[in-house]
């Protein structure tokens, strides 16, 4: 299986597009639940890209309250 120290948020941060996980396009509950724990979702959302979705924070809650 893969191993890796990194969480996998920040895993994904350094090898995904940041505006795809912003705009939602990544939906892993694992992701959203890491981001959540981390503080990292402010910083996710730190790109002008947030502006087009402006319910990400919504959709993020309720990602992680599944």
């Amino acid at each position: 299986c893969f191993e890796n120290k990194e969480p996998l948020c920040q895993w994904s941060a350094k090898y995904t597009d940041k505006p795809m996980i912003i705009n939602g396009n990544i939906k892993s509950p694992q992701l959203l639940e890491e981001a959540a724990t981390l503080g990292c979702a402010d910083w996710f959302a730190m790109d002008q890209s947030i502006f087009d979705r402006l319910q990400w924070y919504q959709f993020l809650k309720r990602k992680i309250d599944k």
